[in-house]
Formats: C-alpha cells, structure tokens, sequence
C-alpha cells in the first residue's frame, strides 16, 4: 500500500510507551527550566527592591519627622530651659487688622479708647511676674531679685509680655489714654525705650513668613495680603505657665 495520499506523506508511528531519551529530554526542558530560573530570581530582587524602598521611606520620613519635632519644641539657650514643654505649635492665619475689606470688622484690640479694648490689653499681661526656685534661678546663670519675704524665690518676667506691655503703652500714647501713672519713669523715654525695644524684638525673630501681593484697581499699584497663615508658638499655652507661677501676687505695670 502507498504510503502517500493525495499528496500527504504517512508519518512514521511513535512509540509513545518508551521514555524519552535524556538528549530529547535536555532539549524539551532546558529551556522552560531556564526561564522559570529566571522568572523566580527576577521576582525575587524586585521583591526586595520594593522592601528596600519601603525602608528607605520609613527612614527618611522618621529622621525628617524627628528634626522637625526637635525644631519645633526646641528651646533656645537664652530663654527658661525648665520650660521646654510649654512650647507647642499651631497655625494661625492674621487678620489684616485696620485693612479689613468691610470697614465694620475689627478685632477686640483694635480701636481707639473703650473700656472694653482697655480691658482686652490688659488680660494679655495680667500673669504677673514668675517665681522661680534656687534650682530654676541657678540654672539661668543671671542675676535678679528675691520675691520679698522668700530668699529661696526670685523674680522675673517672660519677654513676651514686656513686649506686650510696650505696645499697648504705644496704644495708650496714640489714644491719649496713657495715664500718668504709667508715664511716671518720663513719658519721652518710655515712648524712646518701646519703640526702639519693639525693633530689636522684631530683627530678633526675623519672621520669614512670606507676604503675598495682589493688584488694586483703586489704588493703581500692588497691595500687600495680611491674612497670611504663620506658624505661631501657642500663646495660651506660655500664659497659662506663665499664671502658674506667679505665686509672688506681683503683676506688670
């Protein structure tokens, strides 16, 4: 019988009941082996690539967070070091106080004289003087007075509610509220020492907040947006400290 019909040539029947020779085998395989080889160690450095960037990530992001946890809270070398954990942070965005868009707005501390704006000032201050231990005193390497009658106290008081002493005595000059009292130490001088003793605060700080512009079609030429978010030592925070240790009863004037 012919082995080809109509043009197709019978192929020789195998034998599939032999196993395969190892060379058929080595050609069959090697291959597919060699590609799942490949596969798995490819699979296996991506795997720890992808951990090696999660680690890295969770590394930089802890040692930034760290810093600027340190800055935050951080106290400076001239100011109370027992005081560390009254600073706290938060935000707070400014009024534009005396440039507000509606001429009605104001904040309580805005305004010429009122009973109720007077009262306003005077709560800013109203802590009084700190008592300070042997300890805390010892610890400042500067020289003060004892609270009177308790050789183991001594007094002082917090910069910051000197500076607010002084502007709201600026306040009072401006309004023509200011007592005699308060002009008792000689009001040219007291004028002279705020003044100027505001600047030096202010060049201290150096507030790098910046100030966005916008363009006034009444004034033809640019206007500065005092409603600026800064990022502000929580000043209830320092007040309240402030309070508790005022155990002397002696205030600012």
């Amino acid at each position: 019988m012919s082995t080809t019909l109509s043009g197709y040539r019978l192929l020789r029947k195998r034998d599939f009941s032999q196993e395969p020779s190892k060379d058929e085998e080595d050609a069959t395989v090697g291959p597919s082996r060699t590609c799942r080889s490949l596969r798995v160690a490819f699979n296996r450095l991506y795997f720890v690539a992808i951990h090696c960037c999660i680690f890295l990530a969770i590394f930089f992001w802890l040692q930034n967070h760290k810093r600027l946890k340190h800055l935050r809270t951080r106290i400076l070398p001239s100011e109370l070091q027992f005081a560390q954990d009254v600073i706290k942070y938060e935000e707070i965005t400014f009024d534009p106080s005396g440039f507000w868009d509606d001429e009605s707005q104001h904040t309580a501390f805005e305004g010429g004289v009122s009973p109720a704006i007077d009262e306003a000032w005077r709560s800013l201050t109203s802590v009084g003087l700190l008592s300070l231990t042997q300890e805390e005193y010892d610890a400042t390497n500067l020289t003060t007075i004892p609270v009177p009658g308790k050789s183991d106290r001594y007094l002082v008081t917090i910069e910051m509610f000197h500076q607010i002493h002084c502007l709201n005595y600026l306040r009072q000059r401006l309004h023509g509220t200011a007592s005699l009292e308060l002009s008792k130490h000689g009001d040219a001088a007291h004028l002279d020492h705020c003044i100027d003793y505001l600047r030096q605060v202010i060049m201290c700080h150096g507030d790098l907040t910046p100030i966005t512009l916008t363009w006034s079609q009444e004034m033809e030429w640019i206007k500065p947006n005092f409603n600026i978010r800064h990022t502000c030592r929580k000043f209830q925070s320092i007040w309240d400290f402030a309070l508790s240790r005022n155990t002397s009863g002696l205030m600012i004037e």
